[in-house]
């Protein structure tokens, strides 16, 4: 029986989670950068300013809404801890509007705890960027995901993609999900080499409020981009079958078994693909590439 993987519900939203405005070392006021996502027909954005907890008065809407979170710093580690609200999630006390985290002695897994207690989900922003040990993010615990693909951090030096990062932890076991973000800072909205509209997730949800988002967030109902799109993923019995926008190429990655890319001999673009998971296959994740270099990623499938 076939059954549909991606997307789950009817509806996809294309959001970004991490960007700056000058409540911390942004370039833009929070207007401006609200606006800026909105008229490039983003439906959600995370306000993640160091330690500067957003919370927002757009938590549900048709068009648009605003994500609450933040971006912590962990003492003198490498961490970069991104907490966002989880409204599904009981608490015992909230961070409250506009509260400041300072950078604290804690260790990162002392953090993590604190702020899932205070009721959001952690994701762990560029660790390539932060220079994290691959070991660093196997100890951790309790932590979402890990940002695959970080805008700014590929453009200024290079260290904006961590799949092998995503790739080692789901091979010992991990199940972590990928997310790609802007993390944009600079005054060049404008720009055509921007930090700004380079990378985002699409996620599948019930409808347009950050309970909903999150949910689907927390169970994997999305993709990371920063180009093409997947428009439907299916499985029936082993086989995994899927359809895109046009693509030069569609890998099927797993572990321990070999996966396989799929692509058009005369580099012609294909815009679908079907991969039957081998006996033993303990996790398959899809990346898809354009003719522009451009990626994208499911989220893994574990076995």
């Amino acid at each position: 029986m076939k059954k549909r993987i991606f997307p789950r519900f009817e509806n996809t939203y294309r959001g970004n989670l991490h960007t700056h405005t000058t409540r911390s070392d942004g370039a833009y006021e929070l207007e401006a950068v609200l606006h800026a996502y909105q008229d490039m027909g983003y439906q959600f954005l995370c306000i993640s300013d160091h330690r500067k907890y957003y919370v927002s008065h757009i938590k549900e809407n048709e068009n648009f809404i605003i994500l609450d979170g933040m971006e912590g710093e962990v003492g003198d580690s490498s961490y970069h801890i991104h907490a966002i609200a989880d409204y599904s999630a009981e608490e015992a006390e909230r961070f409250e509007a506009e509260s400041i985290w300072p950078v604290t002695e804690q260790s990162p897994q002392e953090t993590i705890n604190e702020y899932i207690k205070r009721g959001n989900i952690c994701i762990i922003n560029h660790p390539r960027w932060t220079k994290l040990e691959y070991e660093e993010l196997m100890e951790a615990e309790g932590y979402l995901g890990i940002e695959i693909y970080n805008n700014n951090c590929d453009r200024e030096s290079l260290t904006g993609y961590a799949t092998d990062y995503w790739d080692y932890l789901l091979r010992k076991g991990k199940r972590v999900y990928g997310f790609a973000s802007d993390d944009a800072h600079a005054k060049d909205i404008h720009c055509n080499v921007s930090e700004y509209f380079g990378g985002w997730i699409c996620v599948s949800a019930e409808g347009l409020s950050q309970k909903n988002i999150v949910n689907s967030m927390k169970t994997g109902d999305f993709y990371a981009s920063n180009g093409p799109a997947f428009l439907t993923i299916d499985k029936e019995d082993r086989t995994i079958s899927l359809q895109t926008s046009p693509v030069k190429s569609i890998a099927f990655i797993s572990w321990p078994e070999h996966g396989v890319n799929v692509y058009d001999k005369s580099g012609k673009d294909i815009r679908e693909a079907a991969f039957t998971i081998p006996e033993g296959t303990r996790y398959v994740r899809i990346e898809i590439t354009d003719q522009n270099g451009k990626k994208a990623w499911s989220n893994p499938l574990f076995f």
